[in-house]
């Protein structure tokens, strides 16, 4: 990471007039808060805090970002304020992109199990005999199913996830 760059994974997009639900909470708050400083505008955008890079030399932003985070969490306690704090201070420098090199799954729970049983099942085998297995749970590429799911109409979600429970 260069000098006066700030690493984040990914723009989630600007928080004023998103569709997100959290978004809209966020928005609704930030227009009464006002931090000490001066009051942090709604078309700040929200970066994904999953994967952050920085230098030592700017440890002094980070103890703004905890000062911040703390504030905001103390005024409104959602799970994004940390994720908001350093989105506004890490825009204070030129920031970049990892998401086209690091696959975060923040979206994509599920993974969870895959990862944990993958291990659980070569428990105490040399690396060697799984590491050809690994592109088996590649997140990247299992998470492409979820994708497809999501953009199918909700009634037809419903009519699968109902069907599916009552083959069970």
């Amino acid at each position: 990471i260069e000098q006066n760059f700030f690493l984040m994974h990914t723009d989630e997009g600007k928080i004023k007039g998103s569709k997100n639900k959290v978004f809209k909470k966020l928005e609704r708050f930030l227009k009464k808060y006002k931090f000490k400083r001066n009051a942090i505008l709604p078309t700040t955008h929200m970066w994904n805090a999953g994967v952050l890079g920085f230098q030592t030399r700017d440890k002094p932003v980070l103890e703004k970002v905890l000062t911040l985070a703390d504030d905001l969490y103390g005024a409104y306690p959602k799970h994004v304020m940390e994720q908001l704090a350093f989105s506004v201070y890490f825009q204070e420098k030129t920031r970049l992109t990892c998401d086209d090199k690091i696959f975060h799954y923040w979206n994509f729970k599920e993974y969870r199990e895959v990862i944990r049983d993958f291990f659980q099942n070569n428990k105490g085998r040399p690396f060697q005999s799984w590491r050809d297995k690994l592109d088996e749970i590649r997140p990247d590429v299992l998470i492409k199913s979820k994708k497809d799911f999501i953009q199918i109409p909700f009634i037809w979600q419903l009519w699968y996830k109902l069907t599916r429970k009552s083959s069970n």
